[in-house]
């Protein structure tokens, strides 16, 4: 079985020599294994762990680093329950053998070693002969790669001595923000009496960019002198995380110098006095490099490059790009309905818990860029219902709306129709009461009648 919860897929499994007729979820596990470090910081992974237990990290620390690095209530359910404690660091060894990031088969190989559910050189010739038929058609080299993980990854298994572990007692307050208990999976202890404010069952929105999921430990790196501001990376990305910011003189002078020290001459037609730049949000980057891949570069030369997540850090990419999506204001100084004019339009729809290199919702991202307020989303069931709307998580910043059934096209009709009988009803009060009005409210009414269609000039909020 498996259940997503914020973005994080768990999967709960049972063995046994006899048929299991459970259906229901694991809740006190006997082997727990984390592929990613930093869900120890966001998730309870091991607070229902049996005693005797064991676990399983995928790290990038090395044995001397854990106990820096390791929460201490993680360290201390390690030590108070006598769980047995192993690390591998998958990622260094995909990377060696070319498989770019992808530890399914090193960690599968850990899980079978260190538990010793089966004989393991068994398990290392069945995993050999399933990977030769699901790979030999389209690559012998994927095989040989796979094939060379299984036979290194019980060197990279490392036991963890509990003792080492240090750890201060605390009794944690539960955060009464429903977000984030939502967020950590502990969504069944929030009273009734908190959704007082969404009876009808309406939720925040564009609630993604609370998360920081920190899911990928490679991003990209942006090399400006190297740019040809093509904007390309941003059109591609399918999570919103790398953009492009166009700066005005006024706000280059308010830049701090960090960012200064990365931005160049904008190019085009009457851009004399603008800067160009290029940030990333990194930790909702998801590590799947269409960025990388795509940009042209210059002189064979790529503008983005593959980086890691803590060099970003040190180098304050989030930071600046926070200060730029805060700071700088959009500018209509390209054609918005241009690969290059597009992406200079915050989209509506960002860091979604998609896939990492989803191949749909670029396109969702691009539609909220073109068409931005103006836009209402009737939603069909299925992918794209998952990733979004995943309770607390919601990727969107406008108006959008999930028809449970395969019914969409009947389901955003009805808004349609709904919403052209509400504008309707406004023209009609507008048209009788021209004549009971002011001066000003009747030219405001007269301006909205003449052009009801035209979003710009109905939008606005008028100050007298």
């Amino acid at each position: 079985d498996s259940r997503k919860s914020g973005g994080v897929t768990k999967s709960h499994l049972r063995f046994s020599k006899n048929i299991i007729k459970n259906t229901y979820y694991v809740d006190n596990p006997d082997i727990v294994v984390v592929s990613k470090e930093t869900y120890l910081k966001k998730y309870d992974v091991l607070d229902k762990i049996k005693d005797n237990g064991i676990f399983i990290l995928n790290t990038s620390s090395e044995l001397d680093e854990l106990d820096n690095n390791l929460p201490d209530d993680i360290k201390r359910i390690i030590n108070r329950k006598n769980i047995r404690f192993y690390i591998i660091n998958a990622h260094k060894l995909s990377n060696k053998c070319n498989l770019n990031n992808k530890i399914n088969t090193a960690m599968t190989s850990a899980i079978f070693k260190i538990t010793d559910m089966l004989d393991y050189e068994f398990v290392k010739k069945e995993m050999k002969e399933t990977i030769y038929r699901m790979y030999s058609k389209k690559s012998m080299d994927i095989v040989d790669n796979n094939n060379h993980i299984i036979d290194e990854a019980e060197n990279y298994i490392k036991l963890v001595d509990n003792s080492t572990l240090k750890y201060k007692y605390e009794n944690k307050i539960l955060d009464k923000d429903k977000f984030n208990l939502m967020v950590e999976g502990k969504g069944d202890i929030i009273p009734v009496s908190a959704f007082l404010d969404s009876v009808d069952g309406a939720h925040e929105v564009d609630t993604t960019k609370k998360e920081k999921r920190c899911a990928s430990d490679v991003v990209p790196h942006w090399i400006y002198e190297n740019c040809i501001e093509c904007n390309q990376c941003s059109l591609v990305c399918p999570h919103g995380v790398i953009r492009p910011y166009l700066i005005d003189e006024k706000e280059y002078d308010k830049l701090p110098q960090y960012i200064k020290n990365n931005t160049l001459d904008t190019i085009g037609k009457d851009m004399e006095g603008y800067k160009f730049a290029i940030a990333t949000s990194i930790k909702d980057c998801t590590g799947c490099m269409l960025c990388v891949n795509v940009c042209p570069g210059k002189k064979g030369n790529k503008a983005l490059t593959k980086s890691t997540l803590n060099d970003e850090l040190a180098l304050k990419e989030d930071k600046r790009f926070d200060y730029l999506d805060k700071n700088i204001k959009e500018k209509d100084k390209f054609n918005k309905f241009t690969i290059r004019g597009s992406q200079f339009k915050k989209p509506k729809f960002q860091f979604s818990g998609a896939c990492a290199g989803c191949g749909e919702t670029a396109y969702i991202k691009l539609l909220t860029q073109l068409y931005g307020d103006k836009l209402i989303i009737a939603n069909a069931t299925g992918c794209s219902s998952i990733y979004g709307a995943s309770s607390p998580s919601m990727p969107y910043n406008l108006p959008w709306a999930n028809s449970l059934f395969e019914d969409n096209a009947e389901f955003g009709y009805g808004i349609l129709l709904g919403n052209a009988i509400m504008r309707n009803r406004i023209k009609l009060i507008m048209k009788n009461n021209l004549n009971t009005i002011d001066d000003f409210t009747n030219s405001l009414f007269t301006k909205y009648l003449e052009n009801p269609n035209d979003y710009e000039n109905t939008k606005h909020v008028y100050d007298r």
